[in-house]
């Protein structure tokens, strides 16, 4: 499964990866419910960064990663069906991102 992104980027569902970064998330799919969907930002829209308590706003997020005012609202949100938002791929996983290690059935990538 291959998404293509406005942004000229891709998410794909890959089979296995050794890389460690945020380009990578591992998910469970029964912690998630499926199906997984992309989509822009939204006002308001806050992430459980994986390791943090609590929410994080994706606005903040943006501001800390300086990332520009003009690719904010074209940067790919991925999400699943209840709306929690997954991963901000290439910039923070949520609390649902596995280890290498741990329990996972889905692989997805962003370049």
């Amino acid at each position: 499964d291959i998404v293509s992104l406005p942004n000229g980027k891709i998410i794909q569902k890959i089979d296995d990866s050794s890389v460690k970064s945020n380009f990578i998330t591992r998910l469970n799919s029964k912690e998630i419910t499926l199906p997984l969907y992309v989509r822009n930002r939204k006002d308001g829209d806050k992430i459980e960064v994986k390791g943090m308590l609590g929410s994080k706003k994706i606005s903040h997020i943006f501001i800390d990663e300086k990332i520009k005012g003009t690719l904010r609202n074209e940067w790919p949100i991925v999400l699943d069906s209840n709306n929690k938002i997954i991963w901000i791929p290439g910039l923070k996983k949520s609390k649902f991102d596995s280890q290498k290690t741990g329990i996972y059935d889905i692989i997805l990538r962003y370049y």
